[in-house]
């Protein structure tokens, strides 16, 4: 039973499997990596039971064999070494030979007992496309960092019909994107962010939606993970039917002078001042009183807005901002005190929301 593959191709797709591996479980198991070889191809699985990866990679091989070995003591090794590898399984340990070395590894554990891929039966599959995977990214962004609400730290994900409803929310920003893909099936889960920072680069790939689990599969890799046991909170009770974008600006230009305003801001609350000006121009304050600072600058507009000023958090403005690539974005500014919406330009099916900050003199 012997196998040779390339070192640096192995290491490669190692790193990829990485995100699925522990490194301290109460099942020693779970920290080995299950490497499958068949006549051309090897099959590299890892898991911590709620998410794991399956990744194939060309190799040489006669007879098919399947062996377990330590996660970190592998990756190590690949890492090191630039030459194929010969992988041996006939005898009492495992050896790996290289070009000018030899290591031996003992054979700890049966690879029957690994945990296999989820094989649940799915409820249904999708074809998606770039835009699926980066609302998902989009939605985890607004997630809370610190709340033990597992509704307030996961991405909820509602299939419709005839579209997909992607969002996440920390209670006080939020994000929505509706994407146009027929299902033909209804379906609210939510996924847990280890899932969307391991899938928020794929392209095109099929999704298998199940009762416990989420799948994700390519051509050049498999994805399960366990869905989040948790109801996302409703934002079609929270957001208006109607929302009047009454503040039309260039984002860059937006985002470089809340950058530039957001220096004399006080570090603890991030609060920018927006005054309504008359005409198109609206003016950016901020200040810290403990150290004695302040910063205005000017910005180019087109607004109808009903009063003076409000405040907001600079830095999660800027979050939102970062989330969208159009040359313009649409606010609603609806009153100091109400939650304000944006939006990419002209698109209707993306809505993000932030809650203003009180100013003393609203």
């Amino acid at each position: 039973m012997k196998a040779i593959v390339d070192s640096q191709q192995l290491a490669k797709e190692l790193k990829k499997a990485a995100p699925a591996i522990k490194k301290t479980v109460t099942l020693p198991i779970l920290t080995s990596v299950k490497l499958s070889f068949g006549e051309k191809k090897l099959t590299i699985q890892a898991t911590d039971i709620e998410t794991t990866i399956k990744l194939t990679m060309d190799c040489e091989c006669k007879k098919p064999f399947e062996i377990l070995l330590e996660f970190a003591e592998l990756f190590d090794l690949c890492s090191k070494l630039y030459c194929p590898l010969t992988f041996d399984a006939s005898g009492d340990k495992i050896l790996i030979i290289s070009d000018d070395s030899k290591h031996k590894f003992a054979k700890m554990y049966d690879e029957k007992n690994f945990p296999p891929l989820p094989d649940e039966e799915f409820l249904f599959s999708i074809d998606v496309n770039s835009d699926f995977f980066w609302s998902l990214a989009c939605a985890d962004t607004c997630k809370s960092q610190e709340s033990l609400n597992v509704r307030l730290s996961s991405t909820s994900v509602k299939f419709q019909k005839d579209k997909v409803i992607i969002a996440g929310t920390d209670a006080v920003v939020a994000y929505r994107n509706e994407l146009k893909i027929k299902t033909g099936k209804v379906a609210e889960l939510m996924v847990c962010e280890k899932f969307v920072q391991m899938v928020k680069g794929f392209d095109d790939a099929k999704v298998y939606v199940g009762e416990k689990f989420i799948k994700v599969e390519t051509q050049e890799i498999v994805i399960a993970s366990l869905l989040v046991d948790a109801k996302f909170v409703d934002l079609d009770v929270i957001l208006p039917t109607e929302i009047n974008y009454n503040f039309k600006v260039n984002r860059n230009e937006f985002i470089s002078k809340l950058k530039v305003t957001g220096i004399a801001s006080s570090i603890t609350i991030r609060t920018v001042e927006v005054r309504f000006l008359e005409g198109t121009m609206v003016k950016l304050f901020s200040n810290d009183i403990d150290f004695g600072k302040e910063a205005e600058t000017t910005l180019r507009a087109e607004y109808e807005v009903g009063f003076e000023s409000i405040g907001i958090n600079g830095n999660q403005i800027l979050k939102l901002l970062g989330l969208f690539d159009s040359e313009e974005v649409e606010i609603a500014f609806e009153s100091p005190r109400k939650a304000i919406m944006i939006r990419p330009a002209g698109e209707p099916n993306i809505i993000s929301l932030i809650m203003p900050i009180a100013l003393t003199n609203n």
